[in-house]
């Protein structure tokens, strides 16, 4: 079978084009693969492959076209491609929020545009939901946006009144390439380069304008994502001396909590028409995604189900010796270590783990959390809100790793946690890896995580008791030895009788045999012929520019 395989590089920092990377050696094992990826990006790391831009495919050449796809800003390009020449789609999120903004600007922008576009990718029900986020008001007021749980983001330039102050102090952090500036009467008091955290505390002139000016050079949006404000740094509290006594102060706004934009709604617009109307089959991770695709389309659709494959990653090495590699004290080699893989987002549901964590500081488990993925402050400040609650001893957050280097702390960990809510609907790559290194897990109790085998990994039903029940399940597996080793051994045996990418690959060359060929058009090879005649005109009058063969 010759299959075209669209996808993003691997060097994506991004989970599906993990996936794909993984999975595409145990399908050339049994069939012929090409990668095409979006036009301008075929230059990009691809480890030892050659992948050509998608304007090169000519559908009629392969058995199959097959897209990796999923809720992620960079796959917009696939799009105009399913509704041209149709193909399999392996469907990684039920929510294509992300994407839809990318593909349609007009989404953003709003208006009757955006509504039209709103109805015609996702129908009446989410047309409503699309009309109601665009008519909040807007988050940000006079430079600042609406506060969040433990601190609020300010914009490129916002003010604050000081009145009578001697001194100003907080903390702050500042982004990855960006660089916060206090202004006084237009002198400069202080800069902060980003990334990291700052104290802040600046003398202030009691005799100049008391308005203080802070200006975020490099301000831009939260990087992938289709949050569309502009955002500076991250104040995490600020005070003001006055007479010597300090006291805490907010910026002047008139914003609520509740003001947060469009993307509050994010996870009530799959926006996914486009995709789950136009292409010609799907494979899935879970049955609850298959059955809304159907629902639908409300028609015959080749629908085949395969796992998220993993590796087999355990070795035989004692979990202190592995705490010890990684950099762990002393005081976390005999704790219950609980294992994350991802970056913090509220939807995963950090909150709900340090309160599990906090319940468990008063018992005889010493239980700790080890968070292996990016910070997002902006979302969620996991590490100032452990402060908060007196657990700063017992998180680490590790900041974004590499594949390699996350995995070695995820098997130094005794059990793989993965909450979700509200979700997307995708199956957990996490809560996978948590298997490939013969971890047993603990997911909440959603339809899309149901497919993971129960004798492995456990359910947390999210309830008023979530925390508490998460908190149990945690001390079972801690005081009950043989429990844990029954868990390992399943962990193990799963994975190599059903989860590992060689049998992810033989499903989906199985069902891929049941899947119509993409759809040839005369559109598509125009389309073709334009991109290379454009090209070869722009070529040769580029000077340096490499040539191609």
């Amino acid at each position: 079978m010759r299959i075209a395989l669209v996808t993003t590089p691997w060097s994506s920092r991004s989970g599906i084009a993990d996936y794909t990377r993984h999975l595409l050696p145990y399908l050339r094992a049994r069939a012929e693969v090409d990668l095409f990826v979006e036009i301008g990006r075929e230059g990009e790391e691809c480890g030892e492959e050659e992948p050509r831009s998608v304007d090169e495919l000519v559908p009629r050449d392969y058995d199959r076209i097959l897209y990796q796809l999923g809720n992620e800003a960079q796959h917009a390009f696939m799009v105009p491609l399913v509704r041209r020449i149709g193909g399999t789609v392996v469907l990684h999120d039920w929510v294509l929020f992300d994407l839809a903004m990318a593909a349609y600007p007009e989404l953003q922008r709003g208006g009757l545009r955006g509504l039209r576009r709103a109805f015609q990718e996702g129908g009446a029900a989410e047309a409503r939901v699309y009309l109601r986020g665009k008519r909040r008001p807007p988050a940000l007021a006079r430079g600042w946006y609406s506060p969040e749980e433990d601190g609020r983001w300010c914009a490129a330039r916002a003010p604050l009144e000081t009145e009578g102050a001697e001194r100003l102090r907080g903390r702050v952090h500042v982004p990855k390439g960006r660089t916060l500036v206090a202004l006084q009467a237009g002198a400069e008091l202080g800069r902060w380069a980003g990334p990291g955290d700052h104290e802040l505390e600046l003398g202030l002139d009691e005799t100049a304008d008391p308005l203080l000016h802070f200006h975020v050079e490099g301000a831009g949006p939260p990087r992938g994502g289709a949050d569309p404000r502009v955002l500076g740094a991250f104040f995490k509290g600020l005070d003001l001396r006055h007479r010597g006594v300090w006291e805490p102060t907010e910026p002047e706004t008139a914003v609520t909590v509740s003001e947060r934009g469009l993307s509050a709604d994010r996870f009530e617009l799959a926006l996914n028409r486009s995709i789950v109307r136009h292409a010609d089959g799907f494979l899935v991770h879970s049955d609850c995604v298959g059955e809304r695709i159907l629902a639908s389309r409300n028609a015959p659709t080749p629908i085949s189900r395969v796992h998220h494959g993993v590796e087999e990653r355990w070795a035989d090495v004692d979990r202190v010796t592995r705490r010890a590699e990684i950099g762990l004290e002393a005081a976390w080699h005999d704790a219950l270590l609980i294992g994350t893989l991802g970056a913090v987002q509220v939807h995963k549901r950090p909150a709900v783990l340090l309160e599990a964590l906090r319940l468990l500081a008063g018992s005889s488990v010493d239980a700790r959390l080890l968070w292996i993925g990016e910070e997002r402050p902006e979302e969620f400040d996991l590490v100032r809100e452990a402060e908060r609650l007196g657990l700063d001893d017992r998180v680490i957050v590790t900041g974004w790793l590499a594949e390699e280097d996350a995995q070695r702390a995820l098997a130094a960990a005794d059990v793989s946690v993965h909450l979700r809510g509200p979700s997307t609907l995708g199956t957990s790559g996490g809560a996978c890896q948590g298997l490939s290194v013969g971890l047993p897990g603990i997911v909440s109790d959603l339809p899309e995580l149901a497919h993971l085998p129960g004798e492995c990994v456990l359910r947390v039903p999210q309830n008023e008791d979530e925390a508490k029940n998460l908190a149990e399940v945690l001390i079972d597996i801690d005081e009950d030895p043989a429990l844990r080793a029954e868990l390992e051994a399943a962990a193990r045996r799963k994975v190599e009788e059903e989860f590992h990418w060689r049998h992810a690959a033989d499903r989906y060359l199985d069902v891929l045999e049941t899947h119509p060929r993409a759809r040839a058009s005369r559109r598509s090879l125009l389309v073709r012929f334009l991109h290379a005649t454009a090209r070869e005109r722009k070529e040769p009058a580029t000077a340096g520019a490499p040539q191609r063969d």
